[in-house]
C-alpha cells in the first residue's frame, strides 16, 4: 500500500521577513509616532511591545496582514493573552507548525474510507 506524507511548515525566512516589514511600517505611522513599539522574532515566537494595550491590537493587524502578504496561512499565528509589565505591554505571537493529532487522525481515516488507489 502506498503511503504518503502531509507536511505543514512555516517558511522562517518569509516570516522574518514580514516580521522586519512590520517593523518598518511601525517607523511611518502616524499613530505610531513618538511610541516605543516593536516586533522581534525569536526562533518560533514573535513578541510585540508597545505603550498601551490597544496598540498591541493594530500591531497584530499589521502583522497578521504583513504575513498574508508573504504567503503564509495567517491561522498559523497563536496569539497570546497581553501582559502588563510597569508601563509596557507585551504580547507574545507564537507560530503553529504540523497538524494536530486528532485532526491527523481523522484525516488518515478519511483518506483510508475512500479507497482511493
Amino acid at each position: 500500500m502506498p503511503s504518503f506524507d502531509i507536511v505543514s511548515e512555516v517558511a522562517m525566512n518569509e516570516v522574518q521577513n514580514a516580521v522586519e516589514n512590520a517593523n518598518r511600517e511601525l517607523q511611518t505611522r502616524f499613530d505610531f509616532r513618538g511610541v516605543e513599539a516593536s516586533f522581534e522574532l525569536n526562533k518560533e515566537v514573535i513578541k510585540l511591545a508597545a505603550d498601551a494595550d490597544f496598540q498591541l491590537k493594530q500591531m497584530v493587524e499589521i502583522l497578521r496582514d504583513k504575513v498574508i502578504k508573504r504567503n503564509i496561512d495567517a491561522s498559523c499565528l497563536d496569539i497570546g493573552e497581553p501582559e502588563h509589565s510597569g508601563r509596557r505591554y507585551f504580547l507574545e505571537v507564537t507560530l503553529k507548525e504540523g497538524i494536530e493529532s486528532d485532526m491527523a487522525k481523522k484525516l488518515v481515516k478519511l483518506i483510508k474510507d475512500s479507497k482511493i488507489k
